[in-house]
């Protein structure tokens, strides 16, 4: 079976307790970010979900930046 999705596999087919609650979801400009959060409280990008292509090219959303809330 095929199953066609912008989420991670790991997202999609994770057991219950495996459950990581220091990752989650944030909307930002329009766009969609999977964060997670670090120790200094601020967040890392895991991973952007966007319709937009140039938010894709954005420096500030690139995967492993850091994020301030």
């Amino acid at each position: 079976m095929i199953h066609y999705t912008p989420l991670n596999a790991h997202d999609i087919y994770q057991l219950d307790n495996q459950k990581n609650t220091s990752y989650q979801w944030l909307q930002k400009e329009n766009c969609s970010l999977l964060v997670k959060k670090t120790g200094s409280g601020d967040h890392e990008i895991i991973q952007v979900c966007s319709t937009e292509p140039n938010d894709y090219l954005d420096e500030a959303f690139k995967p492993g930046s850091i994020v301030k809330l």
